[in-house]
């Protein structure tokens, strides 16, 4: 007798035979599919592949039990046909019959716990053993790197106000949060037949699953002993647009992968904020709105919900980019026909004539459009580089850089406020950063010496050594 199991009964099952549809559908009797190695306790159950059950007959009588808690009889045998799928069953005479609900969520359980371990095999995976931070005790439980995710299966009839709440428990402590359905009971109906054809495609869905719909969570079913997943095949646009017109939703198509076909991956919740503030303002959600809870278990059918939300997603931001430039635009168009810029123009010629050409930290620095005091931001730019003519490589104070800008635009004393400061340090930064000043390393300025001063308009900071001199602003000598 073999001490060891056949490797061949940890492989890819073989995709269940006929109609998909036909498969995920059967109502047949719920067989155990999971053992437990007492040769192994501690480690994952072991799965009976389908057309192995005469390969580790020997095998599971000897080393395998049945893993479902207080069983009084746990010694296992195998058994299959063409008939019916392999799976473990209790000795003869031993009158052991599991409920049959608890057969198919403990199947499914171990079902997506197997499939999580095989898409990321560095995974840390509890099976209804954990309870988190948040008080719940999920069906199973996955660290993927850096990622946290929670399955339930529900196969028992459930409100939707309850799913909400836990749906929210988990988006509060950062977990993705998958709920599966049963592929029996309450939450999976097959449509009144008109056609065989309509029955094998078709689900009729409750009150709970219509509202999980209409708040963007992907309905997804499991048969867990044909190892096949259901999509619900519709868009949330559709659904809320049924709900608006008062037209209750009352069957849905569901596309039918295997469970190998699926993939684990994750998405960044807080991309979607986007396209739910566009939807807002634009008009009707389309599958950008599902996109924050297509994550985790992703099959074919949600993929390409998924590439549509993304696609959808790329617009938005390239939309909202091209608005911010427009209005940027606007704004300085409309800021050069002022007073302050054209007390600039006659500045600048004066700047140019003295220095050369201005740096690009003064003429360039398109992120800090601030007027200061009724002053452009290139004047008092430049006329602050032009102050550091007379104290570099020394240290100043910011009170000595509002006391010096004050006196040559003809501040009063105490008209440069905390606010009117802002845009003063954040240009200072902008300046470290290109090698004019060095600063302390705290976030913000305090009185006191604490401004090295390194360059001015007429020693402006010298290139980089390493840097290729084609590609450097070459150094502006004044003229004679």
């Amino acid at each position: 007798m073999s001490t060891v199991p056949p490797a061949s009964a940890f492989g890819a099952p073989a995709p269940p035979a006929g109609d998909v549809h036909a498969a995920f559908l059967r109502r047949g009797d719920a067989h155990q599919v999971y053992a437990r190695d007492i040769t192994a306790p501690e480690a994952p159950l072991f799965y009976l592949g389908r057309g192995r059950a005469d390969e580790v007959r020997a095998y599971t009588r000897a080393y395998l039990q049945c893993p479902y808690p207080d069983c009084p009889a746990p010694e296992l045998t195998t058994a299959g046909g063409s008939a019916v799928r392999d799976h473990f069953r209790h000795l003869p005479g031993s009158n052991v019959r599991h409920q049959r609900e608890g057969i198919n969520h403990f199947t499914a359980k171990h079902q997506l716990a197997r499939w999580v371990r095989t898409q990321a095999p560095d995974a840390v995976v509890h099976v209804d053993d954990i309870v988190l931070e948040n008080g719940r005790h999920p069906d199973v439980y996955a660290i993927v790197g850096g990622n946290r995710i929670v399955f339930e299966i529900q196969y028992s009839p459930l409100k939707w106000p309850e799913m909400r709440k836990r749906r929210a428990a988990y988006d509060r402590i950062g977990v993705t949060f998958v709920w599966v359905f049963g592929h029996t009971g309450a939450f999976c109906q097959p449509v009144a037949a008109t056609s065989p054809e309509q029955q094998a495609t078709a689900l009729t869905i409750d009150r709970a699953l219509w509202e999980a719909a209409y708040n963007a969570m992907p309905l997804l079913w499991i048969n867990p002993f044909e190892e096949l997943i259901a999509t619900a095949a519709f868009t949330p646009s559709e659904v809320r647009k049924l709900m608006a017109w008062g037209q209750g939703l009352r069957q849905v198509n569901i596309d039918i992968c295997t469970l190998d076909e699926c993939r684990l991956e994750f998405r960044d919740r807080t991309d979607i904020s986007a396209s739910w503030a566009w939807n807002a303002e634009h008009g009707w959600p389309t599958a950008g709105d599902i996109a924050p809870y297509l994550t985790g278990l992703i099959t074919p059918a949600a993929r390409k919900v998924s590439a549509e939300a993304d696609a959808r997603l790329t617009a938005i931001r390239q939309q909202r980019a091209d608005e911010a430039a427009a209005e940027a635009a606007a704004e300085d168009a409309a800021r050069r026909q002022e007073l302050p810029y054209q007390n600039w123009l006659g500045e600048k010629a004066k700047l140019e004539e003295r220095y050369g050409p201005l740096p690009a930290m003064v003429l360039d620095n398109a992120s800090r459009r601030f007027t200061v005091r009724g002053v452009a931001k290139e004047h008092w730019m430049a006329a602050l580089l032009e102050i550091f003519d007379q104290v570099v490589g020394d240290q100043v104070s910011e009170t000595w850089i509002r006391s010096q800008l004050g006196s040559r635009f003809g501040w009063p004393a105490g008209m440069v406020t905390v606010t009117d400061w802002y845009p003063l340090i954040q240009y200072l930064r902008d300046l470290r950063d290109d090698g004019w000043v060095d600063l302390p390393s705290t976030t913000s300025l305090l009185d006191g010496d604490h401004i090295t001063v390194l360059a001015s308009l007429r020693r402006p900071p010298s290139p980089p050594t390493n840097s290729d001199p084609s590609q450097v602003e070459r150094q502006r000598t004044p003229p004679a």
